[in-house]
C-alpha cells in the first residue's frame, strides 16, 4: 500500500478518534497500512474511538434539534478533532434517521402480519391429477400459524430492540441488532 502523505495524517487521526469506521476501513480509504496505522496511532497517543462518546452525545443533540434532518448542518468551528466529532455525529444522527423510518415500516407490516394472521389466511394449493394440473385455495394449518407467530414475535422482539436505541431509549446498540439478518419473514396471503 501506499504511504500515507504527511497532509493526510490530521484527517485519519480524526477518523480513527471517532470510531466510526473500523480501522481496516481507515486503513483501507486512506490506503496506509494498518500495522503502520496502528504504531502511528500509538506513537501519537491518539486512542482508538477516544471521541465516541462525544459523537454519541452531538449525534443525539442534533436529533432533538433536527429529527427529519431538514435544517442544513452548520459549519463547525474548533479545533480538528472537534471537527471529526461534528461530522461523526451529522453522519450518525442521519443513520438513526434512516433507522427510524425503517422502524416505522416494520410496524406497519407487523401490524398487517397480525390482521391477516388474525382473519383465515389462505395458502395456494396446487396438484396433479389424471394429468390435470389442480389449482385451490386451503386455510393454513395450525401449526403454520404457529410458527408465523413465533417468527413475528422473534422481529417484533428484534424491532423493539432496534428502536429504543434509534428513539435513544437505550444508549448502545444492543446485541439482538447484529441477528437482525436472521429473521426471515412468514408472508401470509401475498
Amino acid at each position: 500500500m501506499a504511504r500515507a502523505r504527511r497532509k493526510d495524517w490530521p484527517q485519519i487521526e480524526q477518523e480513527w478518534a471517532a470510531g466510526q469506521l473500523s480501522q481496516c476501513e481507515i486503513s483501507r480509504r486512506f490506503g496506509i497500512a494498518r500495522p503502520s496505522l496502528v504504531e502511528h496511532m500509538a506513537k501519537e497517543g491518539i486512542e482508538y474511538a477516544s471521541a465516541a462518546e462525544s459523537v454519541w452525545i452531538k449525534a443525539q443533540a442534533k436529533l432533538i434539534d433536527d429529527p427529519e434532518g431538514s435544517k442544513p448542518a452548520p459549519k463547525p468551528a474548533g479545533a480538528q478533532v472537534s471537527e471529526a466529532v461534528e461530522n461523526a455525529a451529522e453522519r450518525q444522527a442521519q443513520v438513526i434517521r434512516l433507522e427510524r423510518k425503517d422502524i416505522a415500516t416494520l410496524r406497519v407490516l407487523e401490524e398487517r402480519l397480525l390482521e391477516e394472521l388474525g382473519d383465515e389466511p389462505t395458502k395456494p394449493f396446487i396438484t396433479q391429477y389424471q394429468g390435470r394440473i389442480v389449482q385451490a385455495e386451503t386455510g393454513i394449518a395450525v401449526t403454520e400459524r404457529i410458527a408465523a407467530l413465533r417468527q413475528l414475535t422473534a422481529a417484533r422482539a428484534q424491532r423493539i430492540a432496534l428502536e429504543r436505541v434509534a428513539f435513544g431509549i437505550d444508549a448502545k446498540q444492543p446485541d439482538a441488532a447484529a441477528e437482525i439478518d436472521g429473521i426471515s419473514w412468514v408472508v401470509v396471503n401475498g
